[in-house]
């Protein structure tokens, strides 16, 4: 290193310090004064210059947003400015923008054409059901724009786990805080804990907690099996028994059941070679959840007492086998478009009694082509598979039996979060395709220099027919 280069480098740190302690100083000021806009805008203009400058920061700050920002908080208590909206706004205006400017080509996949069908159909279905049903449309829409963001943004295997290792750390600052919580309320003789009481920093119900927190477990389990990294296998780790532990507290039927899944997709999804370090994350997992759930709290006796109910007690509001008969009553009454808005304790009772195989069948099919196109990435990396790729097919085992039980996919951060990963995942696999055909080509071109390939038209020996 030069002695210019040292004493600029030098410099810009000073500055950068300067700047730095200057924010610091004008957040204090504003958070004495109470002064929210004064903290938030400027914070949300920095890193909203940040996200033009890169777009792939939105999506992380997206995700941080969704878990770290409180759920019901508005600019000015203003529709549509909850902090995730903004992000995902701020990341599409980039995206849009780079595009335009440095006219890079778009990555088209297969699976939106069946996701926009899902999205027109529930669109409609608002029309036939009424305002009751707006919910399901507008998250699907916006999940939608974020699998197809997520496409155009995650492109290489590098980019891929940097958002699996901000979704990792995101985690456990959540959980962190949440557990802190938790922990404290047992102390003040709470028998049941914080997490279960929805009494947390951050409002929200456990049972969507624990749906979010399932949704991820297997992603985060096989993506530590796999890191060779210490302080990515650590941070990793970290975040599983983390998880684990919330969910042992949250006392919820999804979570025991996202534990359960989960446990057998890390041991049945990975190859067999590495069934040996499976178990030795597994075995441990379990006898901690057990201890967590038996001796530091009770919640296993709610969830069985409260399941007995449940399932046997209680009128069509509250017994699920009676709530899933009604759905299927809707779906028998007409199988095409569904005849009863029904009951939302089941993703996929729910929506094929209220919209039929008009929604189901394309829905059906983007989930199939997304395993599909893992199991590609699978058979080309073969020994050198990512975790994080098989973490996914993990995931999606997970996702399918817990929409059958219960609500997901149709709660806001869930469908967000699973298609914000599938849609990363899909542009990883859109890439890998692409450099597979132009590794194809090179290869026959240096075999058979005679005939010159091109990307359209027929190949001849004497050039391409169009």
């Amino acid at each position: 290193m030069t002695p210019r280069t040292a004493t600029l480098r030098q410099g810009t740190a000073i500055a950068l310090l300067l700047v730095a302690v200057l924010i610091a100083y004008y957040l204090l000021q504003q958070f004495s004064r109470g002064n929210e806009l004064g903290i938030v805008l400027p914070a949300a203009g920095a890193l909203c210059g940040l996200i033009l400058l890169k777009p792939r920061i939105g999506l992380y700050a997206f995700c941080f947003t969704l878990v770290l920002i409180p759920y019901d908080w508005r600019i000015e208590g203003l529709k549509f400015t909850s902090a995730n909206t903004l992000m995902v706004g701020a990341a599409l205006v980039a995206w849009g923008t780079s595009v335009a400017i440095r006219r890079r080509g778009l990555q088209l996949s297969v699976v939106i054409l069946p996701l926009l069908v899902v999205v027109v159909v529930a669109w409609l279905n608002y029309f036939r059901y009424g305002s009751g049903f707006f919910n399901l449309p507008y998250v699907l829409t916006e999940a939608v724009l974020l699998f197809i963001l997520a496409t155009q943004l995650i492109r290489t295997r590098e980019q891929l786990e940097q958002l699996l290792l901000a979704l990792a750390l995101m985690t456990v600052v959540r959980n962190l805080m949440d557990l802190g919580v938790t922990i404290y309320s047992f102390q003040q003789g709470d028998v049941l804990g914080a997490i279960r009481q929805d009494r947390l920093l951050i409002s929200g119900t456990s049972t969507t907690e624990s749906e979010w927190r399932s949704l991820l477990l297997p992603l985060l389990a096989v993506g530590a099996l796999f890191a060779k990294q210490r302080l990515v296998k650590l941070l990793l780790i970290s975040a599983v028994f983390l998880d684990v532990a919330w969910l042992a507290f949250a006392a919820t039927r999804i979570g025991f059941l996202g534990i359960g899944i989960s446990a057998i997709a890390v041991l049945l999804v990975p190859p067999r070679e590495q069934r040996a370090n499976s178990m030795r994350l597994v075995i441990p997992g379990v006898i901690f959840v057990a201890l967590l759930m038996t001796v530091y709290s009770q919640s296993w006796v709610h969830i069985f007492s409260k399941t007995q109910e449940d399932l046997f007690i209680g009128d069509i509001s509250s017994g699920r086998w009676r709530i899933w008969e009604e759905s299927l009553k809707g779906f028998w009454g007409n199988p095409w478009m569904g005849s009863v808005q029904g009951v939302k304790h089941s993703f996929l009772f729910h929506n094929a009694g209220s919209m039929g195989l008009v929604f189901m069948v394309p829905y059906v099919l983007a989930v199939f082509l997304i395993w599909r196109h893992l199991s590609y990435l699978r058979r080309q990396d073969g020994d050198n598979a990512s975790g994080s790729v098989i973490g996914m097919q993990g995931c999606l085992l997970v996702v399918t039996v817990l929409s059958v039980v219960g609500y997901f996919l149709n709660s806001g951060i869930n469908a967000f979060f699973f298609w914000t990963i599938a849609g990363a995942f899909e542009g990883y696999y859109l890439q890998r395709r692409k450099d597979r055909r132009t590794e194809v080509v090179s290869v026959a071109q240096r075999y058979f220099p005679q005939i010159r390939f091109r990307r359209r038209g027929r190949v001849s020996a004497g050039g391409v027919v169009p």
